[in-house]
Parts: C-alpha cells; sequence; structure tokens
C-alpha cells in the first residue's frame, strides 16, 4: 500500500523544475495549458499485488481527491474529509509527449503516469509499475479520471 500511495497520480509521476513549451507536447493528448486548473477525481481504482496475490485494492475515490495545476509548474493535492477539503501535498510538475511527471516536495520523490485522455473537462491518467523488496515481487496498477472544477487559475 505504501507503494500505491506513492504511485497515487497520480499515484505516481522524474521533474524538470520548469514547463516545456507546447510544442514539446504535441506528442501526447492536450498540451501542458490544457492541465492548468483544479481537478477533482470522479472515477479510480487501484491495486497492488505481492507476488501475483492482490494485497490491496480500492475504488473508491469519487469526488474526494482533487488536483490544482498552476501555470507556474507548481501543484497542489486536496483530500476531502466530512465536508471540509484539506492540502495535503504540493511540489512541482511537467507535462511533455503524454507523461505527466510530478515531483513531491514533502517526501522529495517523482511520480509518473501516462495521460491517455486532456480535454477541456476531463483528465484520464493511468500507472503501472512493479518491484522486488525482501525477495517478493510486488505490482501496482493505477487509472483516475477527473473532470475539471475550475480553469487556469
Amino acid at each position: 500500500m505504501k507503494f500505491l500511495n506513492r504511485f497515487l497520480f497520480l499515484s505516481v509521476l522524474a521533474m524538470s523544475l520548469t514547463l516545456v513549451s507546447c510544442s514539446d507536447d504535441d506528442k501526447g493528448p492536450g498540451s501542458t495549458e490544457d492541465l492548468v486548473g483544479l481537478w477533482e477525481v470522479v472515477e479510480g481504482i487501484e491495486w497492488e499485488k505481492e507476488d501475483g496475490e492482490i494485497i490491496y485494492e480500492d475504488d473508491d475515490y469519487n469526488g474526494n481527491l482533487r488536483y490544482e495545476f498552476n501555470d507556474d509548474g507548481t501543484y497542489n493535492r486536496y483530500y476531502k474529509s466530512g465536508s471540509n477539503w484539506y492540502k495535503d501535498e504540493s511540489g512541482t510538475y511537467n507535462y511533455k509527449k503524454g507523461t505527466i511527471t510530478i515531483f513531491d516536495e514533502d517526501e522529495d520523490e517523482s511520480y509518473y503516469a501516462s495521460v491517455k485522455t486532456l480535454t477541456a473537462t476531463t483528465l484520464e491518467i493511468e500507472a503501472s509499475g512493479s518491484y522486488n523488496e525482501d525477495g517478493s515481487h510486488y505490482e501496482a496498477y493505477a487509472w483516475y479520471k477527473y473532470k475539471r472544477i475550475s480553469s487556469a487559475n
């Protein structure tokens, strides 16, 4: 589960600290400018396997997670508890050639996700990976669909 939490959008995403130009974005859906704004999860699924057996699975992400991508290359992640939103992560991001990279400043780690859809209203990402630790093989997968809450800030 630790792997998936880090994997989350994004569980999930090496980071350059500056934005790339629009022409660098041309090989993936949308552009950096299309990403800027506030996005809320409407669907999601993630799982982790240890030696082929599912040890963690979750699909309860509707409306309780938001990402805010700013035009200066920074982001904030918010989670909902009760009726209140709380910022629990911030850092920098980059979008280039269909891959979004997020650098979490608190954890000093980068996460990657493939952008499957990026339109004025919809963002869909997917990430997967595997690693070996203490004699076990772990695999993880995450997929999220977001709706735009607001445009560029």
